[in-house]
């Protein structure tokens, strides 16, 4: 890497000055910085081995390995304790979905009562949905393709969160069932011939339940009063430009086409 950019910046008329060694633009300045080069890099490669080591001496002894302190616990001397407040909202959140309630649901539970997350900030879905999928609350971290047990105290039983996280599988398997992928071909690309803004896929329901898929105004979709233009359906303008596409790519602009 270092001789490739060295050379890009040379291509470029830049010259690459050390500000620590004297080297010379001699041949044997350039074997002193290739020499310099490599016993930095195998410096670098040291120093990852010699961390990454040290983290699984840590992790073997049970200790927190650094960042900030997750949701539910304190650190104290490198070792991770319940903080029991915190651990209570982790509890409450497992102990409404298995009730039945959906996330939103306990957002908007957590916000009545006033409880902030971790930055002192209202919970939202992903935060709470985060807090679900951790495996860390019931007491299992992997890293080093090890399972370590003796890092996190458990805050929830595995098969409390076994059973959250089974149900959080077919709720989303049953969300992407009813989710219609539609493919708008002329996303980004579209024009509004009015305001000059992008017009975007969108859709909406019919009376009787048919799903109608169009083309809208973005500028009109933010303020109705900046611009008229009404929407458009999406296989009526896509099939007029796939039908442009096709009679410009005939064999007399290929070649055009192809040079350019």
């Amino acid at each position: 890497d270092s001789a490739i950019n060295t050379l890009t910046l040379l291509n470029n008329g830049v010259k690459l000055v050390s500000a620590t060694e004297n080297i010379s633009d001699k041949p044997e300045g350039r074997l002193v910085e290739n020499v310099i080069i490599g016993v930095n890099e195998y410096y670098s490669a040291e120093l990852s081995q010699k961390v990454k080591r040290g983290l699984k001496e840590s992790r073997i002894k049970g200790q927190f390995t650094g960042g900030r302190t997750p949701y539910g616990y304190n650190v104290e001397n490198l070792k991770l304790s319940i903080n029991e407040n915190q651990a209570n909202i982790v509890r409450l959140m497992f102990d409404e979905y298995l009730a039945g309630k959906k996330i939103k649901d306990i957002v908007l539970t957590l916000k009545d009562k006033g409880i902030k997350n971790g930055y002192s900030k209202d919970w939202s879905i992903n935060s709470v949905s985060r807090v679900l999928r951790n495996e860390t609350y019931k007491g299992v971290v992997y890293a080093d393709d090890t399972i370590y047990t003796n890092i996190y105290p458990a805050i929830v039983s595995e098969e409390i969160f076994d059973e959250v996280n089974a149900r959080l599988k077919v709720s989303k398997r049953t969300s992407a069932h009813h989710k219609t992928e539609v493919n708008y071909l002329l996303s980004g690309k579209l024009i509004c011939g009015k305001c000059g803004g992008l017009m975007t896929g969108d859709c909406g329901k019919g009376k009787l339940g048919t799903i109608y898929n169009y083309y809208k105004c973005f500028t009109k979709k933010k303020n109705k009063a900046k611009c008229d233009k009404k929407s458009i359906p999406q296989q009526y303008i896509e099939d007029i430009v796939l039908q442009a596409t096709q009679n410009f790519l005939q064999s007399a602009n290929l070649k055009a086409i192809a040079k350019e």
